[in-house]
């Protein structure tokens, strides 16, 4: 797993990690998140986006930033 880290136009800070469903849940996972999602996350937000563009780890921190901006926002889980 990649971990990279961008602060976006409005000085936001956001870590970016990819996530593999089979090596986390063991295959019981929704068809569109089965190749992988990334999140994006910030302290105020968490964003999902599949599936994991190519090459991602090595973009400029400009091209995550817009990748940020169209990956829909999740909730967290009530426990």
């Amino acid at each position: 797993m990649a971990l990279r880290t961008f602060t976006d136009m409005a000085g936001v800070e956001w870590q970016v990690w990819d996530v593999q469903p089979e090596a986390t849940y063991g295959g019981m996972t929704r068809s569109d998140l089965q190749g992988g999602w990334l999140v994006f996350q910030s302290q105020m937000e968490k964003r999902r986006l599949c599936p994991i563009p190519p090459e991602w780890e090595s973009c400029p921190p400009e091209r995550l930033y817009l990748l940020s901006r169209v990956a829909p926002s999740v909730h967290s889980r009530a426990a």
